[in-house]
């Protein structure tokens, strides 16, 4: 055995025994069927199959199976759903188009098309581990703990030969996420100990052990246990999770230096794109907060208040029509978020927002806080600071309607009284000469005091098994990133 493969069988060795150990003390201290071709049941869109001339059926059926695999790969949905669509117009059993098609109604957001995909899947392939994760991920996403691990245990008993058991190994590390997103930290501490003594270089198992000692509050133990699982291998999650920590402490650059190196890690990692946003803007760095919200908005088009913190920095860099367009998308999205009206106040109060009178601007500040107010009714926090924006907008909406009127005023009275001296266009007596009159909307603006967040941030919740990105949706914009 060379040198260098013996010190790194020594480094996982000692990573182990060092987990094992503390989590000893943290204990104590708290068959594919072929069949005629035909459009299979529950997928639209079925098209004819297609090859090259002189193809047979198996290799048509291969090379369509690829192409979507590619299309799916290179972020092409549509089109790679077409593609397996007509791989299961050859042959409607193929369990793994059916799986791809399950992946990509997952990342349309359609949940319920998706879990139907992958149990037509299981039908087929029961013991396909892919299959298995990938349900296991969307009954997670619905909140549905108990029925993920009813049937975590139900597949895992399907595993019975010695040569299956490396397939079932990622279940064992499913089991644990499950039971952390359920906050029953105790069961994970002694089933990840149970784990670790069948796999002792398991860095997965080592991870959920970590978050259970961050969900306990204990984050001496979780560093503890997150870097030993680093010298294993390294994992996005574990630096999401490290950044976390970093930012609780107030160590905003080491926070960014870890979510930087979950994204380099995980492209894919959208939580720790949005954190990594978040100290962004707290750093007054809108561009890159700009360019990181947008991306895990590519990744998680479903998460309403990154989008508003994407709003947030487009009105900081004074891009107002964008800022509105992205608070108005929220609006359409989800018509009860009441922060999306908070914002869209501010930015009609703060900003000279293109396309409306000064008069217009103030009264749908009015409109928007006064949203705002009707929907957090008994939530309002009580410093909130609505009710005194709206007072504002209101007199600075009466002073630019009072300053219209005398400029439609003075302007009629420039046009009947005769010039003196014949001089065409001369003012009338008394009346200011051109520029002495500000024009519309020359009203006191208010203070910028940014867009508050109301109500308290709710926490991310986990990426799911894979490094995939977070189910919850993150924090409300702006605001600190996002804990465990």
């Amino acid at each position: 055995m060379s040198g260098e493969g013996g010190r790194s069988m020594f480094r996982r060795a000692r990573a182990t025994g060092f987990v094992l150990a503390g989590l000893f003390l943290g204990a104590c201290g708290g068959a594919a069927q072929q069949t005629e071709a035909t459009a299979p049941e529950g997928v639209e869109g079925a098209a004819a199959p297609g090859g090259a001339p002189g193809m047979t059926r198996d290799e048509i059926l291969a090379e369509n199976y690829r192409i979507g695999v590619e299309l799916f790969n290179a972020g092409q949905l549509p089109e790679a759903h077409d593609a397996f669509v007509k791989v299961l117009s050859i042959d409607r059993a193929h369990a793994s188009s059916l799986t791809y098609l399950a992946r990509i109604a997952e990342a349309q957001n359609d949940p319920t098309r998706a879990l139907s995909q992958v149990e037509a899947s299981l039908a087929v392939e029961p013991k396909d581990p892919d299959a298995i994760r990938l349900k296991v991920s969307l009954l997670r996403a619905s909140g549905r703990y108990d029925d993920a691990l009813r049937f975590i245990d139900d597949s895992s008993a399907r595993f019975t030969a010695a040569d299956e058991q490396e397939k079932k190994k990622g279940f064992l590390t499913d089991r644990l996420e499950i039971l952390n997103e359920r906050g029953d930290y105790g069961t994970v501490l002694k089933d990840g100990k149970a784990v670790l003594f069948l796999d002792p270089t398991n860095a997965d198992a080592m991870r959920e052990i970590g978050r259970a000692y961050v969900g306990m509050r204990r984050p001496g133990l979780a560093r503890y246990v997150f870097k030993n699982a680093l010298e294993i291998k390294p994992d996005a999650r574990i630096y999401y999770f490290l950044g976390n920590l970093e930012n609780d402490d107030g160590d905003y650059k080491l926070a960014i230096a870890d979510y930087q190196k979950a994204v380099e890690t995980d492209p894919t990692l959208a939580a720790a794109y949005n954190n990594l946003a978040i100290l962004n803007q707290k750093a007054g760095n809108h561009p890159d907060a700009i360019k990181n919200l947008t991306r895990a908005l590519e990744l998680r088009p479903q998460w309403d208040r990154t989008r508003l913190n994407l709003a947030n920095s487009y009105r900081h860099e004074k891009d107002y029509k964008q800022a509105e367009a992205t608070y108005m998308d929220v609006v359409q999205r989800n018509p009860k978020l009441a922060e999306s009206y908070y914002n869209l106040g501010i930015l009609y109060l703060e900003n000279e927002v293109p396309g409306y009178e000064p008069e217009d601007r103030y009264a749908l500040a009015v409109k928007n806080f006064s949203t705002y107010r009707d929907l957090m009714g008994n939530q309002l926090p009580p410093d909130d600071a609505s009710l005194k924006y709206i007072k504002e907008a209101q007199t600075l909406q009466s002073q630019a309607v009072d300053l219209k009127e005398q400029m439609r005023l003075m302007k009629e009275q420039d046009q009947a009284t005769p010039p003196e001296g014949g001089g065409e266009g001369a003012p009338a007596d008394g009346a200011p000469a051109e520029g002495d009159v500000p024009p519309p909307g020359e009203v006191p603006a208010p203070v910028d005091e940014g867009a508050a967040p109301p109500p308290d941030s709710v926490p991310l919740e986990a990426p799911p098994a894979g490094g995939g990105p977070a189910d919850e949706t993150p924090a409300t914009a702006p605001t600190e990133p996002a804990t465990f």
